[in-house]
């Protein structure tokens, strides 16, 4: 079959999807399994080389995915952006990515990266500012279509997006990073904990025989063969899922003190790391900030009899919540979202005063786009049935 055959041609260009599609490296058409597969599906294809793939068939699978996307791009009135930079862990590579958010005329969200590019030299703000214009006229988006951007809390990203004169809103996961880094290690004997943990972790880590006899006797005493996971100080939910797996082998590898206070320490950031999930989540939305913080700091100053020993530790937490997400209800983003989702309306505020703030942010919006000026007659809204939110946890249960 020649490589200009229309089936051979489609053939290959599903090959390509696949290893864009999949994060497979070019260097799978070489892989005996798959040219096994191919070779039963379609006898007579003749695979192209892994260069081919590289040098003519991406490129224009690229082209072709970047002229769609510039097409739904020129329809779009208004968009949102993420953006974020990161270094490889196995080269000497800093990237930059810039993700592109937009809601359809059917109110459903579109998303599409459009840069994952390399960001070479020092990054400074200027640097950053920079490079964010670049990407942005490489695309022909006008900033006047910016609705926000999402970042981190570093400095040389607040400063950036200050310097391209746009709308910001912190990375509400990030923020709660800083928070709990804050307020975990400060009680003696939490910092304690943490430090026995590691160190018991480190142990079985370390030692193939001592985590062969514990899965014995995981197995012996009819529990699941559980591994521990070690923590990573800069983040904060590593430590929660390390006393997390400590505790389905609290009969064996640590005291009955301990025990109990990992129990308390998970009790305290459970909320955090389920805030976290739904932060971090593809259909995350600023209008959720408000309510998650709001019943956060109830739980954090709600006194209970289960308080001994970490009391320290949630009033630490709650005054650093409050730190840095105290702005939360000052933010016309975070308000006029809050005020316009179903679920939430004006429930969460933290007093009718805010809340009274909060619908005055939305009358002068209303203003400004001219939304409060449209007198036509529309009818009747059509007859809509709410979606039902199932409380699918323990914050989302007090949310509602």
């Amino acid at each position: 079959m020649s490589r200009d055959n229309p089936r051979a041609v489609k053939i290959t260009d599903a090959l390509a999807e696949y290893t864009s599609l999949d994060d497979q490296p070019l260097s799978v058409v070489k892989n005996l399994g798959l040219r096994h597969l191919l070779c039963i599906l379609e006898l007579r294809y003749e695979i192209p080389s892994h260069t081919h793939i590289t040098d003519t068939v991406l490129p224009k699978l690229h082209d072709f995915v970047k002229k769609h996307i510039h097409n739904l791009l020129h329809d779009v009135k208004t968009l949102s952006f993420t953006t974020d930079i990161w270094s490889s862990s196995v080269s000497s590579v800093s990237l930059i990515s810039l993700t592109a958010q937009s809601i359809d005329d059917y109110f459903k969200l579109q998303k599409a990266i459009l840069h994952a590019k390399q960001f070479r030299g020092s990054h400074t703000g200027q640097a950053i500012a920079d490079e964010f214009d670049v990407m942005l006229q490489t695309w022909a988006i006008n900033k006047s279509a910016v609705h926000v951007v999402l970042r981190d809390n570093a400095k040389n990203m607040v400063k950036a997006m200050r310097d391209v004169e746009l709308l910001i809103l912190p990375c509400v996961a990030h923020t709660l990073q800083l928070a709990v880094k804050e307020g975990l290690l400060a009680q003696r004997n939490v910092a304690d904990a943490v430090a026995v943990g590691r160190k018991i972790v480190g142990h079985f880590k370390h030692s193939a025989l001592a985590y062969s006899q514990l899965e014995d006797i995981q197995v012996q005493l009819n529990q699941p063969v559980k591994r521990l996971q070690q923590d990573v100080p800069t983040r904060w939910n590593s430590t929660y899922y390390m006393f997390q797996s400590l505790i389905g082998n609290d009969n064996f590898i640590v005291t009955a003190p301990q025990w109990s206070l990992f129990e308390k320490i998970l009790s305290v950031l459970a909320p955090f790391e389920e805030l976290t999930q739904k932060m971090s989540s593809r259909d995350a939305l600023a209008s959720d900030v408000i309510p998650a913080v709001i019943v956060l700091m109830r739980l954090l100053t709600n006194e209970t009899d289960e308080d001994h020993g970490i009391k320290t530790m949630k009033e630490t937490l709650a005054a650093a919540v409050k730190r840095h997400l105290g702005d939360r209800e000052t933010n016309p983003m975070y308000c006029i979202g809050t005020l316009l989702n179903l679920r939430y309306k004006d429930r969460f505020f933290s007093n009718t005063d805010t809340a009274t703030e909060a619908k005055e942010m939305l009358m002068l919006w209303r203003m400004s786009t001219g939304e409060a000026d449209k007198q036509e007659d529309l009818g009747d809204p059509p007859v809509r049935k709410l979606r039902k939110v199932q409380a699918s946890s323990s914050l989302d249960s007090l949310m509602r």
